[in-house]
C-alpha cells in the first residue's frame, strides 16, 4: 500500500489553497517514512542510511548537484528569485498576522 494520498502533492496543494480564513486549521496527511527512498516504510529507517551509489540516484532525481547538497534552493525548477520573492511574502504576511511560521521557513 504506497497511495496514501499524503504523498500526492496536487491534493495537498489544493486543500492548502482552499483554506479561506485565518483561524488555525490541521491537515491530516497519511504518509510512508522515508517515501521515495530504497528503505521506505522500514521500522529503523531513522537511523538508516544510504549506499553512496543511492544517494547518486537520489541527489540526480531531486536534480541536486554533488556537492551542491546544502545550498538553499538547490534542485528547485523555480528560479531562486521567485522563491525568495515569495519567502519574503510570507514572512510579511506572517509578520501582519502575528503567527512568525514564515520565519520558521526561511
Amino acid at each position: 500500500m504506497t497511495n496514501l494520498a499524503g504523498h500526492d502533492l496536487p491534493t495537498l496543494i489544493d486543500a492548502f489553497q482552499a483554506n479561506d480564513h485565518d483561524r488555525p486549521t490541521c491537515f491530516i496527511a497519511y504518509t510512508i517514512k522515508g517515501y521515495g527512498l530504497p528503505f521506505a516504510g522500514h521500522k529503523d529507517n531513522h537511523a538508516g542510511l544510504m549506499t553512496p551509489a543511492q544517494m547518486d540516484i537520489f541527489r540526480d532525481a531531486m536534480n541536486v548537484r554533488p556537492g551542491q547538497e546544502w545550498d538553499r534552493f538547490e534542485g528547485l525548477s523555480t528560479d531562486s528569485d521567485v522563491v525568495q520573492a515569495f519567502l519574503a511574502r510570507a514572512r510579511s504576511r506572517s509578520a501582519r498576522s502575528g503567527s512568525g511560521a514564515a520565519d520558521r521557513c526561511a
